[in-house]
Order: C-alpha cells, then sequence, then structure tokens
C-alpha cells in the first residue's frame, strides 16, 4: 500500500506530458462549456439547452481532431476560429457576436491562465515548463480557471450583466471592428505561444506589460465599440425624429387646408341663411 502510495505521489509531482494530456482530457469539454455560458450571458446570445450541449460536443470532437493531427502551436491558431465559426453555425447570430466570443474567451483564459502561471512560478519557485507538466500544477491551475470563469458567469447572469452594443451597427463600422478583432486575436494566439514556450527566459515585468498593453488594446476597441454605437443610436434618433417631423408638417398642412376649405362653407352656408334661401 505504501508502495501504491508513492508511485501515485511520484505520478503526481514528476514531470510527464503525455500522462497529464490523458488525465485532463475531462478539461476539453468542461473548458468550452463554462466558456459558452459566460459569453451567451454577457453577449445577450439566444441559447437553449440543446444548442449548449451541440456546441460543446462540437467543440470536444473538432477540437480534440485538431490537436492530434496539427502539430503545436499551430493547433491553436486554428482552434481560434473554431470557436467563433461553431457559434455562428449553431446559434445563428452575427459574424461580430461570434468573433466577440471568441475574443473574450481567448482573452479572459489568456489573463487568467498567464496571471496563475506567473503566480506558480513565483511561489513555488519552479518553472512553466514543469507547471506545464507536472500535473498536480497543472491540474490545480486548470481547476482555478475554470472556477474562475464559471463565477464569472454566475455574477454576469445573477447581476444581468451584458454587452448590448453591438445590434443596429452599420456595415462599415462592422467591418472596420471585426478586423481589428481578429488583429487582436492573432495578437493573444502570438503572445500565448511566446509566454508559454518562453516564460523561462523572458522576464517577469515583460510579461506583465505584455498582458497590460492587451488589456489597454481591447479596452480602447470596447470603448470605441461603446461610443460609435451611441452615436449610431443618436443618429439613428435624429431619423426618427426628421421623419416625425415630416409627417407632422404634412398633417398639419392637410389640416390647413381642410380649415380653409371649412371656412369657405360656413362663410357660404351662413350668406345663404341672411338671405333666408334655405
Amino acid at each position: 500500500m505504501a508502495e501504491f502510495s508513492q508511485n501515485v505521489w511520484s505520478l503526481l509531482t514528476t514531470e510527464n506530458a503525455e500522462i497529464i494530456d490523458y488525465l485532463l482530457f475531462p478539461f476539453s469539454i468542461l473548458e468550452p462549456l463554462t466558456s459558452i455560458l459566460l459569453f451567451t450571458t454577457i453577449l445577450k446570445i439566444n441559447n437553449s439547452k440543446k444548442q449548449i450541449v451541440k456546441f460543446v460536443l462540437s467543440f470536444f470532437i473538432l477540437g480534440n481532431i485538431i490537436n492530434f493531427f496539427v502539430p503545436t502551436p499551430y493547433n491553436n491558431f486554428i482552434n481560434i476560429f473554431l470557436m467563433p465559426s461553431l457559434i455562428l453555425l449553431i446559434f445563428k447570430t452575427s459574424i461580430l457576436k461570434s468573433v466577440m466570443a471568441q475574443i473574450l474567451q481567448y482573452f479572459l483564459s489568456f489573463f487568467i491562465g498567464t496571471s496563475l502561471l506567473n503566480l506558480y512560478t513565483t511561489i513555488f519557485d519552479i518553472t512553466a515548463n514543469q507547471v506545464e507538466n507536472i500535473f498536480i500544477y497543472r491540474f490545480s491551475l486548470c481547476i482555478i480557471q475554470q472556477l474562475i470563469m464559471y463565477i464569472l458567469y454566475k455574477y454576469a447572469k445573477k447581476n444581468q450583466l451584458n454587452i448590448d452594443l453591438l445590434e443596429n451597427i452599420n456595415r462599415k463600422t462592422n467591418t472596420i471592428l471585426l478586423f481589428n478583432f481578429l488583429v487582436g486575436i492573432v495578437a493573444i494566439g502570438i503572445q500565448s505561444f511566446i509566454i508559454t514556450e518562453y516564460n523561462n527566459y523572458i522576464p517577469l515585468g515583460i510579461n506583465i506589460a505584455s498582458i497590460i498593453i492587451l488589456i489597454a488594446y481591447f479596452g480602447m476597441n470596447l470603448y470605441n465599440l461603446s461610443r460609435t454605437t451611441k452615436l449610431e443610436k443618436t443618429e439613428q434618433v435624429l431619423e426618427e425624429e426628421k421623419a416625425y417631423n415630416k409627417t407632422i408638417t404634412v398633417m398639419y398642412d392637410n389640416i390647413r387646408a381642410f380649415r380653409h376649405d371649412f371656412n369657405n362653407i360656413v362663410q357660404a352656408i351662413g350668406r345663404f341663411y341672411c338671405h333666408r334661401r334655405y
């Protein structure tokens, strides 16, 4: 029994990348589930349980096929476009919302994962490769990351936190925003690969600075999106006011014409009455 416990503990605390991939296999289902619950709530994407299950199973199957046949890091870049494609096909939403879901998911995963990775390497005095390849560290990191995502989902759902900025955007603005966010996805993918592969050679300060720059980039994009949406809503209200004023003007002209004709009729009737020409 003691030998068995020692073997188990050795398995949990020694580097073994292949075994870790098998032991962490359930996370390939848990991760898309927490992600889609969070971002259908934040982006106000209509969904049903059937659609959620369909998305999770599709992402699970296709993601594992891509990871099996496509070598790292190219599989990560292919997986970047898998999520928005499935959201577009399954939830029948707009392209911008599909891309936004991927951006928010990738950004939060990158931010939380990188923060936890740096925290682990600092507290336990280990390398990033050890965190990635030792089960006890990798498993706890994945659990904490998914727990944070689920807490964010429950908080957003309870407080009805959502981004209601993606409706009624004209085609030109939609294209510009879509291009900016796609560039952001590629930037996050490259940054994630660099931090994962070269974390041991990059100072912690540079990692933190790169995260801050990415936060600023997406913050500016979201701010510009908010301003653009407000301007377009204002323009829409002004157009509605113009149409309303035009309708009122037409009604006023009709009333004036009717009043003129009515006065003439009343005057004619008055003259007939005065001359007793009944």
